[in-house]
């Protein structure tokens, strides 16, 4: 169980490989991996695959000795996660601009798309500016309690 505890904390480190190049609010600390992970794509690919194929086996080890991971350590795994770059998750930055649509621009994200806000900084970590918001209405009003937070003034970096 430990092994794979120490996998998935490498697992959490790798998720910086993918860190977006505009995110600055990281860069003394992971630009390395960020280097690694977007001008070494051929090392980064064959380091996931190998991350990957040790989760594998861990979890096959896991299924022939019958043993499921305790509470404790399914709690410390989730707690380690938390600190994980969203890899692959540029809808995170959607939902975020779609909230500050509504709490900001007072726009609605269904009539209009994040593109006609160019000059809006928060655009260069978006990749789908070009299409309104593709979910219901009840999913963007969950995304402006996050939205409240982030633009409280506490996390404000990116915006």
């Amino acid at each position: 169980m430990i092994i794979f505890i120490l996998l998935w904390l490498l697992l959490v480190l790798y998720s910086f490989t993918r860190q977006d190049l505009n995110l600055t609010w990281y860069n003394q600390l992971t630009t390395p991996l960020q280097t690694l992970g977007w001008y070494q794509r051929p090392l980064v690919t064959l380091i996931f695959i190998f991350l990957s194929l040790l989760f594998f086996s861990c979890y096959l080890y896991c299924l022939r000795k019958h043993s499921t991971p305790g509470w404790n350590v399914l709690f410390l795994i989730a707690f380690m996660g938390i600190f994980a770059y969203p890899m692959f998750s540029y809808d995170l930055f959607n939902y975020l601009f779609n909230a500050k649509m509504i709490l900001i621009y007072h726009a609605n994200p269904y009539l209009q798309t994040a593109i006609e806000f160019s000059p809006d900084p928060s655009l260069r970590f978006m990749q789908n500016v070009h299409t309104p918001a593709p979910y219901a209405y009840g999913w963007t009003m969950a995304s402006l309690l996050p939205g409240l937070v982030w633009f409280s003034g506490k996390f404000t970096l990116a915006f």
